[in-house]
């Protein structure tokens, strides 16, 4: 048995708002999905306190009182914390917080969990986050407990209330060629092109293909660009060669090695930036010192920094105003310089 797992997130945001979640227990098989809702409060926090329940005890408790308790007991944690930040940081105050912490508005989430023990393979399901097995005429099976087609008001579970919908148990084929466990984008656009064969052998296809992270982040772009998979936080497990009892993890994103990478990659791209702009104003473009220059020099002085600058902040996307400021300040001083 083969284990691959990817994750990534909507498009235009970042890991660190990413609110999927998935986990496998090597030890026990048990391997889980959850999805925090956006709309909600802290709904990331919500969909890890899901996932490692069913890691440890493979199964979703009928009663999830003491799973809520640990949801609210983060939230206020996390409000305490921000109180002690107000009192030097006004815009730290908790106010909000406490204002959903009264009015027990929590986070939502959905979830799919799979148990493998020998021959005995099962899973429990509630909302778009599902189980779905590819047999091998590449027809499909569905695990969820979601009627009809997918939409917006998928059943989920509440950190306060009783949430939306029944978790739905069942068995699954594992005589199969692969089973996918998804968040809704992947299982919105498998359901949709369920009775399409060879779209979606031509989608098997592709997803063996998957070798690292990246060859994930292509795939699910291009998915959204060409058949209109929905831009959304998107999470991948892929078992195939279900019929060998040695299970083998292939290969498995980590969201928090994600976060902490793309935190530090942040980080030096800020001190780029700096330094570059603080080497450039210290030599290359000293406007100051053009007084000092005949007109000619002091326009190739001009054209050779602002030709330098725009190879540096080519594709930066978050400087675009940097450049609409370069181009402000040395383009019309380059104008007037030739006219003189």
């Amino acid at each position: 048995m083969i284990i691959k797992a990817f994750i990534y997130h909507k498009r235009a945001e970042k890991y660190s708002d990413c609110q999927d979640c998935f986990g496998i227990n090597k030890q026990n098989n048990r391997i889980a999905v959850s999805d925090g809702m956006s709309q909600s409060i802290f709904p990331q926090w919500w969909a890890k306190i899901l996932v490692d329940n069913y890691l440890e005890n493979g199964h979703i408790p009928q009663d999830i009182s003491s799973l809520q308790k640990k949801w609210q007991q983060m939230l206020l944690a996390e409000i305490k914390k921000r109180e002690k930040e107000a009192i030097t940081n006004p815009k730290r105050d908790p106010w909000r917080l406490k204002n959903l912490l009264a009015e027990k508005s929590g986070a939502g989430a959905t979830f799919c969990g799979l148990s493998i023990k020998d021959n005995n393979w099962t899973c429990e399901c509630l909302g778009d986050s599902c189980v779905i097995t590819i047999n091998h005429d590449y027809t499909l099976n569905f695990c969820t407990s979601q009627k009809g087609e997918f939409g917006n008001l998928p059943d989920y579970f509440d950190s306060f209330r009783i949430g939306r919908g029944e978790l739905v148990k069942s068995v699954v084929n594992h005589d199969a060629l692969a089973i996918l466990m998804v968040t809704d984008p992947f299982a919105e656009l498998f359901q949709l092109n369920k009775d399409k064969p060879s779209f979606i052998k031509s989608r098997f296809d592709e997803l063996q293909s998957l070798t690292s992270h990246k060859s994930f982040i292509e795939l699910v772009e291009n998915w959204r660009d060409e058949f209109g998979m929905h831009n959304d936080d998107s999470t991948l497990v892929l078992i195939t060669r279900c019929s060998e009892n040695n299970v083998k993890i292939e290969y498995t994103d980590d969201l928090e090695q994600l976060c902490l990478d793309e935190k530090n990659s942040t980080k030096r791209s800020s001190l780029d930036d700096a330094n570059f702009i603080r080497n450039t104003n210290n030599k290359e473009i000293n406007v100051y010192s053009i007084e000092n220059q005949s007109p000619n020099k002091a326009v190739e002085s001009f054209k050779s920094s602002f030709e330098n600058l725009m190879p540096y902040y080519s594709g930066k996307k978050s400087n675009g105003k940097i450049i609409e400021w370069i181009k402000s300040i040395l383009k019309p001083l380059i104008d007037s310089l030739s006219k003189s």
